[in-house]
């Protein structure tokens, strides 16, 4: 079956593959100490507005593996004047989307042994970048600048471990 089929079916919903992918997510938490970390990516932009997607991703702190999706949401913005956002109440601001995702991995997550909420993956990706040789000049870093400061990462971890300080880490 298409992927396109299957998620135009009118059976299928945004909220159940929520609810589905928590569950497993859930799962995969207990008894261990999980990172979350949530950030909003451009799915289509349209000058000055377009339609994003919210993520809170649950990863393994001791390894780094990924256990699943916390949350997500879409959210469709329009141009408009920041002066007039700053009037509305908390729940009707974009920015409530942040709460809603450190609610979300609380109650996910809820057997976890201790649970991180980070608020940026873009700063994962950066340390990643500079870490595998990207200068912050000449472009953004390509696949094989992400993969050495991932392994770089790893390997300090490791050092670190070895060391007998994993409970840190």
């Amino acid at each position: 079956m298409r992927i396109t089929r299957f998620l135009r079916n009118s059976a299928v919903t945004v909220e159940e593959m929520l609810a589905e992918a928590g569950a497993r997510t859930a799962a995969r938490c207990v008894g261990r100490e999980v990172l979350v970390i949530q950030d909003t990516t451009v799915v289509r932009s349209t000058g000055g507005g377009g339609d994003y997607l919210h993520a809170a991703v649950a990863l393994d702190a001791a390894d780094g593996a990924i256990l699943g999706l916390v949350e997500g949401c879409f959210l469709r913005r329009t141009s408009g004047r920041k002066a007039e956002r700053r009037g509305l109440p908390i729940e009707e601001k974009e920015s409530f989307r942040w709460l809603e995702g450190a609610e979300q991995a609380a109650s996910v997550c809820a057997g976890a042994r201790r649970i991180t909420v980070k608020e940026s993956l873009a700063y994962a990706a950066w340390v990643c970048a500079r870490l595998g040789g990207w200068t912050g000049y000449y472009g953004k870093p390509g696949p094989v600048v992400m993969l050495n400061g991932w392994l770089e990462i790893q390997a300090a971890k490791r050092a670190i471990q070895t060391l007998g300080y994993s409970h840190n880490v």
